[in-house]
């Protein structure tokens, strides 16, 4: 997602758009949906959760949909605590 803004920015001949809000809003998403794979992978296998969570930082939008399907749609839990609700202490 940050390549298009980044391509179109270069490639067009308009300046009109505000380029800096743009990248700041898909670095948020970029760096939200890397913290998404890397809770969600937690387990012994380090190599893959770090392979997962590159993924996810570089093509955010194709694992927020793969996210989606398997985790939401199908209901297939993750390895992490991201969808469980934290226990109180009494």
């Amino acid at each position: 997602m940050i390549e298009t803004f980044l391509i179109d920015k270069y490639t067009s001949s308009e300046n009109n758009f505000n380029y800096t809000s743009t990248f700041i809003v898909s670095l948020i998403l970029a760096i939200g949906t890397a913290y998404l794979a890397f809770i969600c992978n937690k387990g012994p296998n380090k190599p893959r959760q770090l392979l997962f969570t590159l993924f996810a930082f570089l093509f955010n939008g194709v694992y927020l949909l793969y996210f989606f399907v398997f985790h939401v749609m199908l209901g297939y839990k993750c390895g992490g605590n991201l969808m469980k609700p934290k226990k109180s202490k009494k």
